[in-house]
């Protein structure tokens, strides 16, 4: 079990491009650049966690980001959007994003991350699914969960997270796939 799981992680991860996982899904605005009908400041699909984000002209690609200022410590700011799978059968499922920082303090650590929350078919739900990116001044870094779920999935929700730290952080390009490879 534990030879397969992670035989198709290094698969995935070095062969991810070549067939071996399902493309990107279409997740919601996943680069940002769509805004909002009714609040131009706000990205389309994505709502506000904590005190939220501000949409900002530092991009990976595109031309948008959504941008976490924390100025103090102890608060949390970022985005989530929901994706659903209703999945008939378990299938691994990928999250990743990208992440720029500017000053951050402390330690890499879940509260500056990809963060998801998985929601199964049955109502039950896996919290806290994350990839930490580094902290201090870094230019783009790509995060990436993978989670290999017992049974179907109803839903996941994606996160831009970025809480307990200081500093300034740029979040673009969030994707989610189904790894549908049956060779594994």
């Amino acid at each position: 079990m534990w030879k397969k799981l992670l035989t198709t992680i290094a698969v995935c991860a070095m062969l991810g491009h070549a067939g071996v996982c399902a493309p990107p899904a279409p997740l919601a605005n996943s680069g940002f650049e769509q805004t909002d009908a009714t609040a131009p400041e706000r990205a389309a699909s994505w709502s506000d966690y904590g005190s939220g984000y501000k949409l900002d002209t530092t991009h990976r690609s595109g031309t948008r980001s959504l941008r976490c200022d924390n100025l103090e410590g102890g608060k949390t700011s970022g985005a989530f959007v929901t994706y659903t799978l209703n999945q008939s059968r378990p299938v691994p499922i990928q999250v990743s994003g990208w992440s720029k920082a500017q000053d951050v303090d402390g330690v890499s650590d879940n509260d500056y991350s990809v963060y998801v929350d998985v929601v199964y078919s049955d109502g039950s739900s896996l919290y806290g699914q994350t990839a930490p990116f580094e902290t201090d001044t870094h230019d783009w870094q790509r995060g990436q969960v993978t989670n290999f779920p017992g049974k179907p999935v109803r839903s996941v929700n994606v996160y831009a997270l970025f809480r307990n730290h200081t500093g300034t952080v740029w979040f673009d390009d969030f994707a989610v796939r189904e790894i549908t490879s049956d060779r594994l």
